[in-house]
């Protein structure tokens, strides 16, 4: 059999429970979201891509107030045959250790949801689920192939890989050395900011949009030659001249930099067997700027060997 919703559930174990008023006519065990229109709770459901947050932990319609709970174990109701009860199994066993999903008006699914593929618990045994909608997640994968709604701001604290949309109505952080990827899809980020700390925001064959929101990126400061990384240089000329090699070519790449005094000379330089292109196309190893405050210059990779210059300030000489 496949997995069957039982009505009548048993509330076995909850944690976290308290009295709420609730909008839509519930029973035991069904997945709450919050209604923010009366500011109590109604159904979840997958294809209004409203993602649970409580469970029921008794029957009520809109209007009562009941109690609600963070996390739950429930067992579905006893049968009785020939005067002997005997469980009423939810699933083959085969199903048992599966997760549970959102699905609709409230109930569970033990299939990812189209439009919401939040994953809420998983089947204990033939007749005991656990469940807890998950808000968070902190040090572990993330994989996604639905859609991801967010109404506050999203932290991504380990290896996230997406390939359905992600919104995002609050900023999207990036913890120091994690990487958020979408595949496919489609990162929107309404009013919002998108922060990466040393780590990667990678969309492949998707598209970034931004609504009221930017990219910030918070520039590096080079008082001596270096080696950089992509990313954008103020570079302090007040003492001496200074060469920054830009990293190994990657289409794509950008590195900016910027002199903050006019007293000495900024030099950009390829790395080895990279070339910068002038303008006239010729391939050359490095651009010496003039000694001139604010002097600047942006360089774009274009394969994995040459940079282009993309824009500039000032005097530039390639050598």
């Amino acid at each position: 059999m496949a997995y069957t919703d039982k009505a009548g559930k048993i509330i076995l174990n909850k944690w976290g429970n308290v009295k709420a008023p609730i909008f839509a006519t519930v029973v035991k065990g069904d997945l709450l979201t919050y209604d923010n229109s009366n500011y109590g709770w109604k159904l979840a459901d997958q294809s209004g891509n409203l993602a649970a947050m409580m469970i029921a932990c008794q029957d009520g319609v809109s209007g009562d107030t009941i109690e609600i709970a963070k996390a739950v174990v429930w067992k579905t109701p006893d049968t009785e045959t020939s005067g002997v009860f005997s469980d009423n199994a939810m699933c083959a066993a085969a199903d048992v250790g599966k997760p549970f999903y959102v699905g609709e008006s409230g109930k569970v699914q033990i299939t990812e949801g189209t439009t919401c593929a939040q994953e809420v618990g998983y089947i204990i045994t033939l007749t005991t689920a656990f469940v807890s909608p998950s808000v968070s997640l902190s040090g572990t994968a993330l994989t996604l192939s639905g859609n991801l709604s967010v109404g506050g701001t999203l932290a991504v604290t380990g290896a996230s890989t997406l390939t359905g949309a992600l919104a995002a109505n609050g900023g999207i952080t990036v913890a120091t050395g994690k990487d958020l990827t979408l595949v496919k899809g489609t990162l929107t980020n309404t009013e919002g900011n998108i922060v990466a700390t040393k780590g990667n925001v990678t969309l492949t064959a998707g598209n970034l949009t931004l609504t009221k929101g930017f990219i910030i990126e918070t520039p590096q400061a080079v008082s001596d030659d270096a080696i950089v990384a992509g990313g954008t240089y103020i570079v302090d000329t007040s003492v001496k001249d200074v060469t920054i090699t830009l990293p190994t070519a990657v289409a794509g790449l950008r590195v900016t930099a910027a002199c903050s005094s006019a007293t000495k000379q900024l030099t950009v330089a390829a790395g080895s067997g990279d070339k910068l292109i002038n303008a006239s196309g010729t391939a050359k190893d490095n651009a010496k700027g003039d000694a001139a405050a604010y002097n600047n210059i942006s360089l774009l990779a274009v394969d994995t060997t040459n940079w282009i210059t993309v824009g500039y300030q000032g005097t530039w000489t390639y050598a």
